[in-house]
């Protein structure tokens, strides 16, 4: 599959979606990553259709991944990287977020002593004031000590695993690809301009790439990538400020929450595009939204 090909990925993960139903997920405490055939599994359930005014061609509620056990991290890893590289996507993306949330503390006892002396004195995380240190300290101490025997330079491999799960069409891994920070010297978006010419473009070009996965998420159904999309039109981060996509995919958002019986979190932001918008406008941003809940492969939503 070529990298960019977002048709590829959005058949690879539908085809998965509507072709498996599995029985509730695991506890995490059993689940043993050794054991290829023990990959937590999930619920997929679809639902009737919805005859209401915003009709979808489906309504597919898949559970969420377990969270992992609480012991060594290593021994997940060991598990985890056969499966992973036998193309299991599923794999991929479990290993992706054992690797990051391992990469953020030091791998050598010094740095973290270092680390965490600096964060003491300071009393701030980059712009994050740190109110409770002991509990900083202690929860640092303790993720050391899980992710004893991971060297530094597998963990901070997690974004090609990351990568590579979203290639292979799970949907967790692109509807959540804009939470794992990407590697190398970006920019986060409060300190932007305080940054290089060289750094902006290295954030530029991460962007780029967080966006192709989303709108992958987007075409492949995904309701939660819905409201990110529309939140990204809005704000200008991944993509160039656009009222009408905002509302658009706010607006369909809003209407597949209603399907699906969640909770409405987007009819104020809704409202206030709508105010902003012409009446030509408005009915452009009703007609895509009609067209994304049209989309073959909607709805699936991940809770």
């Amino acid at each position: 599959m070529k990298r960019w090909d977002r048709s590829a990925l959005v058949a690879t993960m539908f085809a998965a979606a509507v072709a498996t139903v599995s029985v509730s997920t695991a506890a995490a405490s059993d689940i043993d990553y050794s054991k290829p055939a023990l990959l937590p599994t999930r619920r997929i359930t679809e639902l009737p259709k919805f005859p209401g005014a915003a009709p979808m061609p489906h309504r597919i509620v898949m559970t969420r991944l377990p969270d992992h056990p609480d012991g060594p991290a290593a021994k997940l890893v060991d598990g985890l990287l056969p499966v992973a590289e036998n193309g299991n996507a599923m794999a991929a993306y479990e290993l992706a977020v054992v690797l990051n949330d391992c990469s953020q503390i030091p791998a050598d006892a010094s740095e973290l002593e270092q680390r965490i002396a600096d964060l003491k004195r300071k009393r701030v995380d980059i712009d994050t004031p740190i109110h409770h240190p002991k509990e900083m300290e202690r929860d640092m101490r303790h993720q050391f000590d899980r992710c004893q025997g991971i060297p530094a330079d597998r963990r901070g491999q997690y974004y090609d695993w990351l990568r590579r799960a979203a290639d292979g069409g799970l949907l967790d891994a692109l509807e959540n690809f804009p939470l794992f920070v990407p590697p190398g010297d970006i920019c986060r978006e409060y300190e932007f301009s305080r940054c290089t010419a060289d750094q902006q473009s290295t954030s530029q070009a991460a962007r780029q790439i967080i966006g192709h996965y989303l709108l992958a998420a987007r075409d492949a159904g995904s309701v939660n990538a819905l409201w990110q999309l529309g939140a990204a039109y809005t704000q200008g981060e991944l993509f160039p400020v656009d009222d009408v996509a905002a509302y658009a995919h706010l607006l369909a958002y809003e209407r597949a929450g209603h399907a699906f019986g969640i909770a409405d979190r987007v009819a104020a932001e809704v409202r206030n595009l709508a105010a902003r918008l012409s009446a030509d406008a408005r009915e452009q941003g009703r007609q895509q939204a009609r067209a994304l809940l049209a989309n073959p492969q909607c709805c699936v939503l991940i809770r």
